[in-house]
């Protein structure tokens, strides 16, 4: 801490350490000042403090994205961004792209946990120079957690009317040089009224092991949504 003075007054000003800065940029080389795109990222806290329990209706809550619900708990949910249609959307897991093949409606049934999400990074707008054509609406990209390199357990639960019932397990369990995470989910509920009843299953493995070769990063997951 210092102090300046200038004109008969005196300033104080105190040092400050700024935390950790994620800058996520364009793939494509230009000068700074010169993006224009818009990028918007969900963090770590803003997602568990989300109002919404399912990743695909936290991700809904930013402004330009439509999340087209069909049940609760993202039990299927189309996207569009920007107007967009349910196909002109690319989603990411990591940086692999999830797109199905045959439909835009099932873009939305990632094979994650809601405790497996590190951030996700939104870009609005087209896209399609760099993912392809399914990306004339835009791109999200869901970064997962990388395995901790200590052990640790975690658990949530949650319960609510309609016979609804939450609960999810996440464990960091390392072994030598190998690190593992694997986490297990499960929702459901009998409905609000007769066919909006659900039972929603997931789990998922994510694995990182370092090697003078380099670092190499698994990741296993599966989901089986069943609703109406």
């Amino acid at each position: 801490m210092f102090l300046a003075i200038a004109a008969g007054r005196i300033f104080a000003e105190e040092k400050q350490a700024l935390g950790r800065i994620v800058v996520t940029p364009s793939r494509l080389s230009q000068y700074a000042g010169e993006d224009t795109r818009s990028v918007t990222i969900l963090d770590r806290s803003t997602m568990k403090y989300s109002a919404y329990s399912a990743i695909s209706d936290a991700i809904g809550d930013v402004g330009g994205i439509d999340i087209r619900r069909r049940g609760a708990e993202g039990v299927q949910a189309d996207i569009n961004i920007r107007g967009s249609s349910f196909e002109q959307n690319t989603v990411l897991i990591d940086g692999v792209k999830v797109n199905d093949p045959q439909t835009g409606h099932f873009d939305m049934d990632l094979p994650l946990t809601t405790m497996d999400v590190d951030r996700v990074e939104i870009l609005k707008g087209p896209a399609s120079s760099l993912y392809g054509a399914n990306s004339f609406g835009g791109v999200i990209n869901i970064l997962t957690k990388r395995p901790e390199g200590k052990g640790s357990v975690t658990l949530e639960s949650e319960g609510g009317s309609f016979d609804y019932f939450r609960t999810s397990l996440s464990a960091s369990l390392p072994a030598g040089i190998l690190r593992n995470g694997f986490s297990v989910e499960e929702s459901r509920s009998s409905g609000y009224m007769p066919e909006t009843d659900f039972n929603i299953f997931s789990l998922s493995e994510n694995s990182s092991i370092e090697t003078p070769a380099g670092k190499y990063d698994f990741l296993f997951g599966y989901t089986k949504k069943d609703f109406g």
